[in-house]
C-alpha cells in the first residue's frame, strides 16, 4: 500500500492517494509552459495528450509509476487559478479484459460530455443514469450525448461516469455550440432516457 504524501516537482505538487490513484497539481506559469490552458483540454486532439504525458513523466520522475497500458481514468480539475488539477486512476481490469482505453472527464459541475463511435456504449452508461436531462448528437464521425444534471443529480453522475471508461470529454459549452451549430441531432432532452430503451 502506498501511502499519501506530498513532493513538489519543478512546479507541480504530486499527491499519491492510493497505489491506484495520483494526482498532480499544474500551476498557472506550468500550463503555460507546457503550451496548454484547462478549457482547451481533450483527449482526442495531440496537443492535450502531450502535455498529459509530460506530466505523467514528471509523475514518473518522481518514481511513481503509472501504469497506462491498460484503463485508466484521467480527470482534470480547474484550479480557478490558471492551472489545474490531473488525476489518475488505474481502474480494475474486466473479466472480458476490456481495452487499453484512455478516458478525460473534465469535471465542470454544471455539465458533461461523453463522445463514443459507439452507441452500444453511450446505451451501456445511460441504462445506470436515469431521466437526467440531456442531448444526443452525431458530429464528426462520432456520437456525442450531452448531460445536464440537475443539483440532486450531480453526485451520482461523478461515480458514474469512473465506471464508463471508453470516452472523452473535452470543453463541454464550445463543443456543444459545435454540435447545435453543426452536427444532427438525434435526441433532444431525453437522450438519454431514450437510449436506455434500446439496451437489451
Amino acid at each position: 500500500m502506498i501511502t499519501e504524501r506530498k513532493r513538489e516537482w519543478y512546479g507541480l505538487n504530486i499527491t499519491v492517494k492510493n497505489e491506484y490513484r495520483v494526482e498532480a497539481e499544474i500551476s498557472a506559469d506550468e500550463m503555460e509552459q507546457l503550451g496548454i490552458v484547462y478549457g482547451e483540454l481533450d483527449y482526442s486532439s495531440v496537443e492535450t495528450r502531450r502535455f498529459l504525458w509530460s506530466v505523467i513523466e514528471e509523475i514518473r520522475g518522481d518514481g511513481i509509476d503509472v501504469d497506462m497500458s491498460g484503463r485508466v481514468l484521467i480527470e482534470a480539475f480547474d484550479g480557478g487559478t490558471g492551472g489545474c488539477t490531473i488525476a489518475f486512476t488505474v481502474l480494475p481490469r474486466t473479466s472480458s479484459g476490456g481495452g487499453c482505453v484512455k478516458q478525460l472527464v473534465k469535471n465542470t459541475g454544471d455539465s458533461a460530455l461523453i463522445t463514443s463511435d459507439r452507441v452500444s456504449e453511450l446505451i451501456g452508461f445511460s441504462k445506470s443514469a436515469g431521466k437526467m436531462r440531456s442531448e444526443l448528437y452525431f458530429y464528426e464521425g462520432a456520437y456525442r450525448l450531452f448531460l445536464f444534471p440537475e443539483n440532486n443529480e450531480r453526485e451520482k453522475l461523478s461515480k458514474l461516469l469512473p465506471e464508463f471508461y471508453g470516452v472523452c470529454s473535452g470543453s463541454v459549452a464550445v463543443k456543444l455550440a459545435q454540435c447545435r451549430e453543426k452536427g444532427e441531432l438525434l435526441r433532444k432532452g431525453d437522450a438519454v432516457h431514450m437510449l436506455s430503451l434500446l439496451a437489451p
